[in-house]
Parts: C-alpha cells; structure tokens; sequence
C-alpha cells in the first residue's frame, strides 16, 4: 500500500502526539531487545537528527543519571508520509544530556533539549535547531541511563521493573514548524545548490584552461626571444 507524499510538517506534529502517550522507564536494567532494535536501526543509512524541547514530569527520575540514550516506540503510529505501510517504522533514538538540578529532591518537571535520530523520510529538515542540547557538567560522576517505552494503553506487566514510569511532555505549540523547510523550499534549495556547483566547475575549468594558454603563451613568446639572440 502506497500513500501519498505530503509535507512532514504534519506527520512530526502527529509523532509529537505520539510521544505525550507514552509511559518511559529510565534504568540500568538488561538490554537485550534494546540492543536488537538498535542493531536493526543502524542499518538505516539516511538516518537525520531534530532537536526539540520536552519536558521530564518528575525530575527525580532523571537525577541519578548524566545522560540518558534510548527509543520512543512508534506502535500504532503511521505517517502520512509513509511510502510503503507494510514496513512502518518501530522506533526513534532519544538522547539527551541531564542539566543541572538542584540537590534538594522535588517532584517538579524539568524542561530538557532532546535529539530525536531517525530515517529522514520520517523527521522534517529545520532552518535552524529547535534548541541547544546541555551537556552535562558530571559526566564522569554519575551513570548513564537508558530508556524505554510503551503506549500508556498497553498493559505491560514486565515493563519498569527496575525503574521509575513518568512522562515526557512534548508541546507541538514550542516546535516552531514555522522555520519547517517543505518539500518545495528543499527543492528548490537542492536545485540551486547543483547550479551552483556546475557554476563552480565551470569557473574553476575556466580558470586552470586560462593559465595553460597564458603558459603556452609565455613559452612560445620565449622560444621566439630565445631565436632572434
């Protein structure tokens, strides 16, 4: 089943959607299927990456750790700009680095940059970053944690056995769709940037073409100086 192409601006919204029906666990438990998924991932080749702003509901759950790596699931979600919806995608990466928290334990959220790497056919182009990512100051004290997901809806008996479930917000008000490039503006910019390198081709041959004839010039003019001596 085949669908039409239409502007990614959509479908990131609606994976933004997406993202705010998940529960996440954050821990240090085993790996294995993660670590399936991510070696399934990595075969992808035209991977991008989007940074956006989201919003931890508890920050004590990301306390304990510098950095967090994982993946947001994409169950039950389809784009509009899926090409061949037998083989949707199954998971985005998330990464970010932990800011700077006070000592003192609080149930507040916490707002985080987060990078969000998957196939470029899936994650829109931006003009410039939705934000900066923090890198973390500890680093080197504290742990790395790795994250997990479901859909709140599913029932999941062996899910966060060894963490903490909260929320990751994501407001689609704060993802600034209007630096989104479209489909017509990377066209064109795409377009423009062959031109340009023709151009640059054609000057550089132009210019080495240039200096061989002044080269063959000075020569000849040398030889001649050299016979009437």
């Amino acid at each position: 089943m085949n669908l039409k192409r239409n502007s990614s601006k959509v479908d990131w919204l609606e994976m933004i959607k997406q993202f705010n029906k998940l529960d996440i666990c954050i821990n240090t438990g085993t790996w294995t299927n993660e670590i399936q998924t991510l070696e399934e991932n990595e075969q992808i080749t035209d991977e991008i990456s989007v940074f956006t702003q989201a919003s931890i509901a508890d920050s004590n759950i990301i306390q304990s750790w510098s950095q967090v790596d994982g993946f947001l699931t994409m169950q039950g979600w389809l784009p509009i700009s899926c090409q061949d919806a037998a083989t949707p995608i199954k998971n985005v990466e998330i990464q970010f680095d932990v800011p700077s928290l006070p000592t003192t334990r609080n149930t507040s959220a916490v707002d985080i940059c987060v990078t969000i790497r998957g196939p470029a056919g899936y994650l829109p182009y931006f003009s410039k970053p939705l934000c900066t990512p923090e890198k973390s100051t500890e680093s080197s004290k504290r742990p790395k944690g790795f994250l997990t997901s479901k859909l709140s809806k599913v029932y999941d008996p062996q899910f966060c056995n060894k963490g903490d479930v909260t929320n990751m917000v994501f407001q689609p008000t704060k993802s600034r769709v209007d630096n989104y490039l479209s489909d017509d503006v990377k066209t064109q910019i795409y377009v423009h940037l062959v031109w340009c390198s023709y151009f640059l081709v054609f000057v550089i041959f132009s210019i080495i073409l240039y200096a061989i004839l002044k080269k063959s010039e000075y020569w000849k003019e040398k030889e001649q100086s050299a016979r009437l001596l």
